[in-house]
């Protein structure tokens, strides 16, 4: 049976066999250009690496991988995405400068195992959604299930708010008493019973009130996650709309279509917004899909 030829070129696979061999290939194994080369677009690529300790050029392996049907590597096959399934985002790598070995340089800039852990932009969202759901139980108090557990930093102001509640019982307490010892009667006389409403209902008017205040003050000190939100919300709804494809084989595209469980929803826009935002920058369109 007759081999097929890689178009990959091998010369910058050779590293892994002869370590002690640090020359470079000018040329970037996918699109066979020399790295630095201006493209038609204007678009000056410099080296990038990847957690395998292979280089190529920044923007030929950023596009590969947002694209490819799964992200690995284009020399060694090694897995290049994240537990997420989102493909790694390659690091830049300038072969001058650096006095280490590729695979040094790869380990130094890719600690841990990506294959093991979450892209950056799954532990962004993670940390958005603790703030959204910290906010809503500040707001509606904690869901069930979350026990007594509160955050260090709001101790201060529910203690506070405790002992305000408190001095304003202790005022009640202290005048009910009073009106109570001013007849024989005490709770009995129409007159005590109306009183004492009528400090029920100024209390309570003056608890809505503060709630009122403190939801104003949140959001006024919170504006930036409402803009981030609606950003979101903004580039997703101007995401370019993609056919689902049910009849891809498994597994499916990790970078492209975000978890697993999704695959056939189409791509995850939202990603690959965040993603060609990185240096150096891209556009991902529906074409190249195709």
């Amino acid at each position: 049976m007759k081999k097929l030829k890689s178009p990959v070129k091998t010369s910058v696979a050779r590293h892994d066999e002869h370590p002690e061999h640090q020359t470079l290939d000018p040329a970037c194994a996918i699109c066979q250009v020399d790295v630095g080369t201006k493209s038609p677009d204007g678009v000056k690529e410099s080296w990038s690496i990847t957690p395998c300790g292979h280089v190529f050029g920044s923007v030929c392996i950023k596009r590969y991988l947002a694209i490819t049907e799964k992200p690995l590597c284009p020399v060694c096959r090694t897995d290049l995405f994240h537990l997420c399934s989102h493909p790694v985002l390659p690091v830049s790598y300038d072969p001058k400068k650096s006095l280490q070995s590729r695979d040094e340089a790869a380990e130094k800039a890719f600690p841990g195992e990506p294959r093991h852990g979450e892209c950056r932009f799954c532990q962004k969202q993670r940390l958005k959604l603790a703030r959204r759901q910290r906010r809503l139980e500040m707001l509606e108090g904690p869901s069930p299930g979350t026990g007594e557990e509160v955050r260090a930093d709001d101790q201060d102001e529910h203690e506070h708010e405790h002992e305000s509640e408190q001095e304003h019982q202790h005022e009640l307490d202290d005048y009910s008493s009073s009106t109570d010892s001013e007849g024989e009667e005490g709770e009995r006389t129409p007159r005590t019973k109306g009183l004492r409403w009528a400090l029920h209902l100024a209390f309570t008017l003056a608890r809505l009130t503060l709630d009122a205040t403190r939801i104003r003050k949140m959001k006024t000190l919170h504006t930036e996650y409402d803009d981030e939100d609606e950003s979101d919300d903004m580039a997703a709804a101007d995401s370019p709309q993609l056919q689902a494809t049910p009849t891809r084989d498994l597994p499916p595209v990790p970078g492209l279509y975000g978890y697993w469980d999704v695959a056939k929803k189409g791509p995850d826009w939202k990603f690959l917004a965040w993603f060609d935002s990185q240096e150096p920058k891209t556009k991902t369109t529906a074409e190249q899909f195709s």
